[in-house]
């Protein structure tokens, strides 16, 4: 029961500035829910007034009426409004719901990737459980890369008790400092911008030595490490120094943009076709391919497959892998691992450590693990054919 509330009744409905961006990696009714959140704890739909008709919110945000109960069921279950038969939606301002504070997440729309929205799915229902309320800001950039604020401004209208930010990405940062704002680092060094409040450890390259370390034990020469764009699970480097050759290519996503799964796999399953075309003795093989991310591996791994390619006969591959998920592989698959729930529930206790006062831990770390797998056996092994 809610009791008694005064409804404020207007034929003419106010609609915050709000829309579906399929592009942003939250869920549909995650974007509106935030969105509408927002424009409850702000002030601009005031406690006892009407929310728009369902079907005028849906037209407004571009979605469904499927989404738009599941937004409002779950508004409902934070106590920000209340549904009422032959009425409307009330707004109900949050006063029945007792939030212990305010978390914000702030991130850059170039990363959409499947683990950085998991790992934010992850953070969100930790810390809603212990009773912050959770709430996501996703930055655009123009063609120059320079960040888009105005949905920061917004958030940061409202009292907020600390933000993590994933990257450093120096220009949020200062935003955040001059607003006053404690913030939270993830990346793999520390900030030194005024309002830092700690920095949750994120060493990309955490698996390198021990895949180096297998490639010397193997006696691999030749490494070919493949991705859609420049990665930050790079080995070319240490594999350098420990005296292997290394190619690294890049196979950019159709036109450019990887907007879609698709977008990154068919120019990958394409460029591999050409290349297998007149058969394996031409197609210069190393002794093992790195994928470096888990899409460019599912498609390159189907064209090695489709033209017979054996692995780890003819060559031996590792990975990129978010857990739980493929690639799938009729030969398990050595991988460099990222667990999103487990980096997520690591920046959720990080977070309500700081909330409690204790500070950020020394040892909250997220980062890629090396798993050993048949697709690159170490020990004996050579390929058919090699001199070694």
């Amino acid at each position: 029961m809610h009791g008694v509330y005064f409804i404020k009744m207007s034929r003419s409905y106010r609609f915050p500035l709000f829309a579906a961006m399929r592009s942003d990696g939250r869920t549909l009714v995650v974007q509106i829910a935030d969105a509408l959140r927002q424009a409850i704890l702000t002030g601009f739909y005031a406690s006892g007034e009407l929310l728009p008709p369902m079907r005028e919110l849906c037209r407004a945000a571009g979605v469904s009426m499927i989404v738009m109960n599941e937004v409002v069921a779950k508004l409902t279950a934070e106590g920000l409004v209340n549904p009422r038969r032959g009425v409307g939606c009330v707004v109900l301002g949050g006063k029945d719901r007792i939030w212990k504070g305010r978390v914000l997440f702030v991130v850059p729309e170039s990363d959409g990737s499947y683990f950085t929205n998991v790992m934010l799915g992850a953070v969100r229902e930790s810390l809603m459980k212990e009773g912050w309320l959770f709430h996501q800001v996703t930055l655009g950039c123009d063609s120059q890369e320079r960040h888009d604020f105005s949905r920061l401004d917004v958030a940061l209208r409202v009292s907020t008790d600390l933000a993590l930010t994933l990257w450093e990405r120096k220009d949020i940062l200062q935003a955040l400092s001059k607003a006053e704002v404690p913030f939270v680092t993830i990346s793999e060094r520390p900030s030194e911008i005024p309002g830092c409040a700690g920095h949750i450890r994120y060493p990309h390259r955490a698996f390198v030595r021990d895949f180096v370390d297998d490639c010397v034990t193997a006696g691999i020469r030749s490494v070919e490490q493949v991705g859609f764009m420049r990665s930050s699970y790079t080995a070319a480097s240490a594999l350098r120094r420990a005296g292997i050759d290394v190619k690294e290519t890049v196979i950019p996503p159709a036109n450019g943009m990887a907007s879609t799964i698709m977008d990154v796999k068919q120019p990958v399953m394409d460029a591999f076709m050409k290349r297998l075309a007149n058969g394996k003795a031409s197609a210069h093989l190393p002794d093992l391919f790195y994928f470096d991310d888990d899409n460019v591996a599912e498609a390159a791994l189907s064209a090695l497959a489709y033209n017979g390619i054996k692995i780890p006969h003819d060559v031996r591959v590792v990975a990129f892998s978010n857990a739980g998920l493929g690639p799938c592989f009729p030969v398990p698959l050595a991988r460099v691992v990222m667990d999103p729930v487990a980096s997520g529930r690591t920046v959720a206790r990080a977070a309500l450590s700081y909330l409690t006062g204790h500070g950020i831990p020394s040892d909250a770390v997220i980062k890629p693990a090396y798993m050993r797998g048949p697709s690159f056996p170490v020990g004996n092994f050579a390929k058919k054919g090699s001199k070694r």
